[in-house]
């Protein structure tokens, strides 16, 4: 968890073989976004569908606040203080908006649409960023009319390719994507997480997160039923 905080700023320049070695050493424990970015944009396949890749990892985690805190107010204010060491201020909006979100959706008996918690969470939160809103108004009008979610995925490589690539916009828009199709097919909400250019962690946490979504529609879903084996590893590891 150290060496994860340490890199993931990117406050320390490392050559190059450092670089491969680290990353090397510890492929399930953390992301270096400098490392790993760097790893990654030279090896990157042109012909793959995903280039973005969230550097800091506070995006990812963002769900699992809002399923540790079903408070949604909790979650994001939790959300926004993990991501206050690596992000700015729309960035660390943004998680907020996915860990309200995600606990709204496991407090609410019959759950809406998760369109519209999105919609509510950023009206709350953000109530001047009209583009967030636009951005997932769009997603989920190109969802209504059957798009698939890896053409879904297409579309927000090409709107923003000339983004960076770890810039939280397109990485919210991938998070949005799989929240959007979890409710309907959890099978493709995995798929977009574990696609997405994460580290193995990430990817497990978010798996327990879309698990804890899929369970929360049992009639009478307990937190211990919620929490998988991956997402109490990860929190042994936070509160460490």
């Amino acid at each position: 968890w150290e060496l994860y905080r340490t890199h993931a700023l990117g406050l320390i320049v490392l050559d190059d073989h450092t670089l491969r070695r680290i990353v090397a050493e510890h492929p399930d424990q953390c992301q270096m976004s400098r490392a790993e970015q760097w790893l990654l944009i030279h090896h990157w396949d042109p012909h793959e569908w995903y280039p973005f890749h969230e550097g800091s990892g506070a995006m990812r985690r963002a769900p699992f606040w809002g399923m540790w805190s079903l408070v949604p107010s909790q979650a994001a204010e939790m959300a926004d203080l993990d991501a206050s060491w690596a992000y700015r201020s729309q960035a660390r909006l943004i998680t907020a908006i996915i860990a309200r979100t995600v606990s709204l959706a496991l407090i609410q008996s019959e759950s809406p649409r998760m369109t519209t918690l999105l919609l509510r969470s950023i009206h709350t939160l953000t109530p001047r960023h009209h583009s967030l809103r636009n951005f997932t108004a769009t997603v989920w009008k190109r969802k209504r009319q059957g798009i698939f979610w890896d053409e879904a995925l297409r579309w927000v490589a090409s709107s923003f390719h000339y983004y960076p690539w770890d810039h939280c916009l397109p990485n919210f828009l991938i998070v949005v994507i799989a929240l959007l199709y979890a409710p309907e097919d959890f099978d493709q909400a995995l798929k977009i997480v574990q696609n997405a250019g994460w580290d193995v962690a990430g990817n497990a946490l978010l798996t327990g997160v879309f698990t804890a979504l899929q369970t929360a529609l049992d009639p009478d879903p307990s937190l211990a039923t919620l929490l998988s084996p991956a997402i109490e590893t990860m929190v042994l590891r936070l509160r460490s």
